[in-house]
Formats: C-alpha cells, sequence, structure tokens
C-alpha cells in the first residue's frame, strides 16, 4: 500500500496507486499484467499470489499455498481479491486463509505447521498430539507402497498395456496439474462441493502411487517441520518400492546359492511366493510396473526442489518496480542459499535417476546402440534387461512386419509430455515471467492437440483401439485445459462458470469410468476363467472363450 512520503496518515492509496500532486486523487500508475489490476478505487491481487507490505516496499510472489477454508469464494471478485485499504490489514488478512503469518506468508502461525503430504498445498493446521501423527504419518508412507509390491509381485502384474499407459499420463498430467496449481480446486469446491473432485482425484492419484492422501483430512505431523523437507519426502512412497525390487532380487538370488540364513527366512513363505530363481519376469514387471507410476510424482518432487520463486517489488520512495532474489518453494529461504542447496541437489540427483534416466533408456532402446551400451556398462543380464524395456515398447510397432515402421520412440511421448507439463507450470511460477499468463492454459492445450494429431496420422500401436484411446485422452486433456482457460480467465456469468465446472468434473470422471467398467469386465472374465461361476450350458474355462475379447 503506498503512501504520501510526507505523512503515513495525510493520504493512504492503495498498492501500486499513487497521489496526484494536483488534487491529491489517487492514480493507478503501475500494474503487473494478470496480477495487480485496478478495481475501482482500490487494487485486487490475483488468486494464488501472496503480497507483504513493509516500510520501504510492497513485495508480490507466486504462493505455493491453497487456503485452510474450501468456502472464501466471497472474498475474491472473479480470481482477483480486492485488497484492503488500511496499510495494517494487509500482511494480516492476506495470510490469515492459510493460517499463516510473517513475510509472505512463510510462516505458519503459532500451534500450527505444515500438513502431511503436498497435495494440501503446503497447509498450515493445527498442530495436535505430533508424536502420534509422526507415527502414523510413518505408517502411511510405507505401508501402502509395501502392499502395492507385494501385489504386484504375487500377481506378475504388467501395466504396461498401450491403453493402459496413455490412461496413467492422463492421471499423471491431471495430478501434476492440480500440484503446480493448487488453486484449481477451489472453484469445483465452492460450486459443487468438495466431495466430487475429491473422489475423482482421489482415484487418479492411485495411479501416482499417491494412495491415501485424498481421501484423509490434513493433519500436522510436526510443528517443525519445514517445507523443503516435507517436499524431499515425497521421493518415499515413489523410491521405496524401486527398493524393494532390489532387494527382493538379491534374497532371491542368495537363496537360489543356498545361504542359510536367507533359506531359514524364506522358508515360511516358500509356498506363498512360488517365484522361479530363473524366471525374474515377475521382478521385473515390478519393477517396471513402479518405474511408470512413480515417474509423475517423482518429476513434480525434483521440480518442487529446485524451482524457484520470483519476486517483483515496489519501492515506495522511488515509485519503481524491481526484482529481489528469487526464492525456493519455502519463500523464507533464498534460492540456492547454503540452506536450500542441498535440496536442490537432491532434486537434480533424483531427477536425472528417476526422470531422465528412464527417458534416455526408452529414446534409446529402438536404436543400434542400445547393445553395445548394456556390456559397456558391465551389465551382464542382457535378457532381463531387454525384458525390462520391452515392457515400455511392447505394445508399439517395430518394423518386423511387412510394410511397418519401428514406432517404438512413441513410447518416450509419454515421459517427454509428463515433463512439458510440469516445466510449463513451473516455469511461469512468478510474476515477472516472459509466459504471459492470460493464455497458459491455451499454449499448455496446443502440445496435446499436436500430438493426439501425430497419433491419428501414424497410428504408432500394434492394436487400433490403443490409438483411438490415446486420441481421446489427449483431445480431452486439450478440452479440459480451454474450459480452465474460460473458467479463470474469461469474464463470464455466474451460470456459466457454474456449467463449464460442471464440465470440468465430467470431462475429469469420464476416463476414470470408462477403466473402472473395463477393470470390472476383466475381473468377471477372470472368475469365468477361474471356474468360480459355472452356467448350466457351459463351465467356467467355456464361458470364458465366449466373452468377447478385448
Amino acid at each position: 500500500m503506498l503512501l504520501l512520503e510526507s505523512s503515513r496518515n495525510e493520504t493512504t492509496c492503495p498498492p501500486w496507486y499513487t497521489p496526484d500532486p494536483a488534487d491529491g486523487e489517487c492514480s493507478f500508475v503501475h500494474r503487473l499484467p494478470q496480477i495487480v489490476r485496478q478495481y475501482g478505487n482500490s487494487s485486487e491481487l490475483e488468486m494464488g499470489f501472496c503480497m507483504t507490505v513493509t516500510n520501504t516496499s510492497i513485495v508480490v510472489a507466486q504462493c505455493p499455498y491453497i487456503p485452510v477454508s474450501n468456502n472464501i469464494r466471497h472474498l475474491y471478485h472473479n480470481i482477483y481479491r480486492v485488497l484492503p485499504t488500511d496499510l495494517d490489514e494487509v500482511n494480516s488478512s492476506l495470510c490469515a486463509p492459510y493460517n499463516r503469518r510473517g513475510y509472505l506468508c512463510s510462516d505458519c502461525k503459532e500451534g500450527h505447521g505444515l500438513a502431511a503430504y503436498r497435495y494440501y498445498g503446503l497447509m498450515c493446521v493445527k498442530c495436535s498430539h505430533p508424536t502420534l501423527m509422526l507415527g502414523a504419518y510413518i505408517i502411511l508412507l510405507f505401508v501402502p507402497p509395501t502392499f502395492s509390491f507385494f501385489l504386484f509381485f504375487l500377481f506378475k502384474t504388467n501395466i504396461h498395456s498401450g491403453h493402459l499407459t496413455s490412461f496413467i499420463f492422463f492421471s499423471h498430467t491431471i495430478v501434476t496439474t492440480m500440484f503446480f496449481f493448487p488453486h484449481l480446486s477451489i472453484l469445483p469446491q465452492s460450486l459443487f462441493g468438495y466431495w466430487p473432485l475429491q473422489i475423482i482425484m482421489s482415484f487418479y492419484a492411485v495411479w501416482s502411487l499417491d494412495f491415501v492422501q485424498f481421501l484423509i483430512p490434513p493433519f500436522c505431523v510436526s510443528p517443525h517441520l519445514t517445507t523443503l523437507q516435507l517436499i524431499s519426502l515425497g521421493y518415499v512412497p515413489s523410491v521405496y518400492p524401486l527398493i524393494l525390487c532390489v532387494v527382493t532380487f538379491y534374497l532371491i538370488q542368495l537363496h537360489a546359492k543356498g545361504n542359510k540364513c536367507i533359506v531359514a527366512l524364506w522358508k515360511p513363505f516358500k509356498k506363498l511366493l512360488k517365484v522361479e530363481v530363473k524366471d525374474l519376469s515377475s521382478i521385473i514387471y515390478t519393477f517396471g510396473s513402479f518405474v511408470l507410476l512413480s515417474y509423475g510424482k517423482n518429476l513434480f518432487v525434483s521440480f518442487s526442489l529446485f524451482q524457484q520463486y520470483f519476486l517483483v517489488a515496489l519501492d515506495q520512495n522511488s515509485n519503481r518496480l524491481k526484482t529481489l532474489q528469487p526464492l525456493s518453494t519455502d519463500l523464507k529461504t533464498p534460492f540456492f542459499s547454503p540452506a536450500h542447496a542441498p535440496y536442490f541437489v537432491l532434486g537434480i540427483v533424483g531427477g536425472v535417476v528417476t526422470v531422465v534416466l528412464p527417458l534416455v533408456l526408452v529414446l534409446i532402446f529402438p536404436t543400434r546402440i542400445f547393445p553395445k551400451l548394456i556390456p559397456c556398462c558391465g551389465l551382464r543380464r542382457w535378457h532381463a534387461m531387454r525384458t525390462f524395456m520391452e515392457l515400455f515398447t511392447g505394445s508399439y510397432k517395430d518394423g518386423t512386419e511387412s510394410g511397418q515402421r519401428d514406432y517404438r520412440f512413441f513410447a518416450a511421448i509419454y515421459f517427454i509430455g509428463r515433463i512439458a507439463v510440469a516445466l510449463g507450470w513451473a516455469t511461469h511460477a512468478g510474476p515477472n515471467t516472459s509466459l504471459v499468463q492470460s493464455y497458459a492454459w491455451l499454449i499448455t492445450a496446443m502440445p496435446f492437440i499436436l500430438v493426439a494429431v501425430i497419433f491419428a496420422f501414424f497410428k504408432p500401436h500394434r492394436r487400433l483401439c490403443n490409438n483411438a484411446i490415446d486420441v481421446l485422452l489427449f483431445l480431452l486433456l486439450a478440452k479440459i485445459c480451454l474450459l480452465f482457460h474460460f473458467i479463470y480467465e474469461v469474464t463470464v456469468s455466474e451460470a456459466t462458470l457454474k456449467v463449464l465446472g460442471l464440465i470440468v468434473l465430467i470431462d475429469l470422471a469420464i476416463p476414470q469410468a470408462g477403466y473402472i467398467a473395463y477393470i470390472t469386465f476383466r475381473l468377471v472374465r477372470w472368475i469365468y476363467s477361474a471356474g468360480f461361476i459355472k452356467k448350466n450350458c457351459c463351465n467356467g474355462q467355456e464361458a470364458y472363450r465366449l466373452l468377447p475379447k478385448l
């Protein structure tokens, strides 16, 4: 809030206003496009941005938070919040919905701490029974991934079919967008309640190894847990199953060599875990499944650890805009400062190992480089490595049939697409970005349309139905982005806003409904094939054969 230099009590002007020397009226002389704008005799700040008024300047940066209360629509005019006219109320009123305080609302208020899961937008909630909550958090971090590991391992699950790969990409895109732009959740909640979006997102989150965080209310683990520490814990549910796969592989190898300790420990599970040592397909399928499922989550955590939040300040003495040193996701920690550097390195290493390496392997697998690379890296199990890579590329045409080209490199499009979505949202996380935010949703929709056209033209999958599913899901993502553009960037009536919000929820629900129906059908086929259900005319195996093939 800008004041006359002569006296703080004579004339008070809203932020980015200055008094006219002739008549003393406040006039709007500075504007950050799409972030701070004039609203009558006041000014307003776009949803998702924080402002702090100091004695010398007014600072604006994007907030990585979402409000604690879901019913805050009344605070906003369209998607802009009208700023208070009283200088002493600016900081407290802007931080209050987040249960926060301090510079750019970077600290939780007294007795509060960060919510356990990153989805809640670094929400500050009241801390009660921290020891009990810490134990519950540790259980939620490790138990669901352990259960899913044994489920995949025992049933030799392979999720790399063509249609399921595109669905997982769709799920990761929706969850990643919600993570990077958490204020998307405010509109559907205010119009239709919280539970429809909660149910839809909980189903999508399972495909990102976020098993429970959309289903349980936010709770505080510890008032001393920092933002960067909380983000780093996001690696645990995605990297932990991969470690389990590696440990299990070596345990099986030791068992095969007759290690007495391992044989004794393995004996109670021998009948349950019927895995031949020479047949490593179960371990390979499980490892490949978790690499695919964890890709979006690892990408988000890596980007969050080395993401910059830019600041713009209006100096009240010189009345000029200036750019300040960028901050990390923890808005009280300067970017690549001694406090941030270890997390930055962790994000780089985690991104290279879990994000870049799988992409590079998928890109070079169809080429002649891959067979030459295996012995150079000292990998002796060529068959196991080849089986692992064929999980990602097996549904694509490989050129072995006459008149076909090798389209296995199309498997990399899903990885590149995830990176492009995350990079698009991460790079415009600041008020002085070069990307015009009013067109951000339109720009995001364009690659989805382009990829849909490419898939429709080349038809890279072996099965035509997989090509059709890919095209439809990419077009659906583009449609959702266009709807968000109209919801958040175009002034429409309240009735139109309700209709658009309802269409978004329906579009989000369509793929889930389709795959629930698909899984139900496959379950029925499995029941028939197992002989659990018999009909008068035929037995279970015959009934299974009579069912249409997918």
